[in-house]
């Protein structure tokens, strides 16, 4: 190899004149360089090759191959197969992007003084593994029908407080399952903001804690396909500042915890800090486990513009709807709104004093209704359609429900 190195330098001028490109491998990690990337060729006491800033020692290269492949840029592809996982990373961004591999797990860190956006496409399937990200500048995650189950940890382990965004290409069926019995705080974890998109969908199980959890904002945009949880310890989704759904159908089911919870930061001046907004889509939630649980839960306002919800449970204590202080359902004249809420329980106890009761809809604050449609049925002892400490103000709109204020 060493020899090849030296001989691989000469040949630079005939690589960059035709427009080339030339692809260092590994083990499992590919880096592909275009013509204009390997002009910064060098060979250091011919057993170091420096491309672009990045050094290859002779002893970790298994092959140079220099062909016509079209050079992705700002990337970075994981491809999990039966041999393993193959990592493709783009010449551009190499100096900045190390990617290690074990087994099946896949461990990208992005450098500090990376300012440019990177792309990780994931695909494939694979048993104990798992794909990490760690980084300070924001990224796109690309789930190209990826179907993980971890071993050690979460499935995918987003750990960059930036904005991550995140897409779920059209046709596209996606998975994951993370480990029991960790300490890990979901199968599913971004550290920073996420911002989903695509119309394909994602399958969680959380087999520790949450199926899904956010230290910052989620965000479903327009174009949002589906979202179902099937299993979570805890919650389902549990998001921190805000969550927001403007399209898509999140389904949720099969949850030790609340179905959605959204509690805000730790920075109080955070915007919509622990609020829910949802403007449309649909939200099917059905809570199973008794005690004070919620179908759909925040711990500031909660705002309902349009969309379609249907919130069930069968449990003493549980809740349809709770927040932390106030509720507005306001159909906006673009939309159509209706939520269907059914729970069926009565008091749950969890010592001689304190107690939970089932509520359709419990308001800590005021309740402003607006437009649209609210059905709610309870069954149980003590329990109640809907609750509301403070102001209940009733614009539009049909209730079929009693309110008790």
């Amino acid at each position: 190899m060493k020899r090849f190195f030296s001989a691989l330098f000469l040949a630079l001028s005939a690589v960059v004149a035709s427009a080339q490109t030339l692809t260092v491998s590994q083990g499992s990690v590919n880096t592909v360089f275009a013509a204009e990337d390997v002009a910064t060729i060098s060979v250091t006491d011919g057993s170091i090759l420096t491309i672009g800033g990045v050094d290859y020692a002779a002893s970790q290269t298994d092959s140079i191959v220099v062909d016509e492949r079209e050079v992705p840029t700002a990337s970075v592809e994981v491809a999990w197969t039966d041999d393993g996982p193959k990592v493709t990373i783009a010449g551009d961004v190499a100096p900045w992007v190390s990617v290690t591999v074990s087994g099946n797990h896949v461990t990208a860190v992005a450098d500090e003084t990376l300012e440019q956006e990177v792309s990780y496409t994931l695909s494939g399937t694979a048993q104990n593994a798992s794909f990490t990200q760690q980084g300070s500048y924001k990224c796109t995650l690309v789930l190209n029908n990826l179907n993980l189950t971890s071993n050690s940890g979460p499935a995918l382990n987003i750990m960059n407080g930036k904005r991550i965004n995140v897409v779920l290409p059209e046709g596209t069926v996606n998975s994951l399952t993370d480990a029991a019995g960790g300490t890990h705080k979901a199968a599913c974890y971004m550290k920073g903001h996420a911002e989903w998109s695509g119309a394909g969908s994602l399958t969680l199980r959380g087999l520790t804690k949450h199926a899904y959890a956010s230290e910052e904002y989620t965000q479903l945009k327009k174009d949002f396909g589906k979202l179902t949880v099937t299993e979570a310890v805890g919650d389902g989704l549990h998001i921190e500042q805000y969550y927001e759904q403007r399209a898509g159908t999140v389904s949720i089911s099969g949850c030790a915890g609340d179905g959605i919870d959204c509690e805000p930061t730790n920075d109080p001046t955070e915007e919509l800090n622990g609020q829910v907004l949802i403007h449309g889509g649909v939200l099917n939630v059905n809570i199973g486990s008794v005690g004070d649980v919620k179908a759909l839960k925040c711990d500031s306002l909660m705002t309902i513009t349009g969309g379609t919800l249907t919130l069930t449970g069968t449990g003493d204590g549980q809740k349809g709807i709770k927040t932390g202080t106030d509720l507005l359902v306001q159909q906006a004249t673009d939309s159509s709104l209706s939520i269907t809420i059914r729970m069926s329980g009565g008091v749950y106890h969890s010592g001689q004093v304190d107690e939970s009761k089932t509520r359709g809809i419990k308001v800590d604050g005021d309740f402003t209704f607006n437009g649209g449609t609210i059905n709610v049925t309870t069954g149980g002892q003590k329990a109640k359609d809907v609750v509301v400490d403070g102001l209940y103000t009733k614009v539009s709109g049909t209730m079929n429900a009693t309110v008790y204020n």
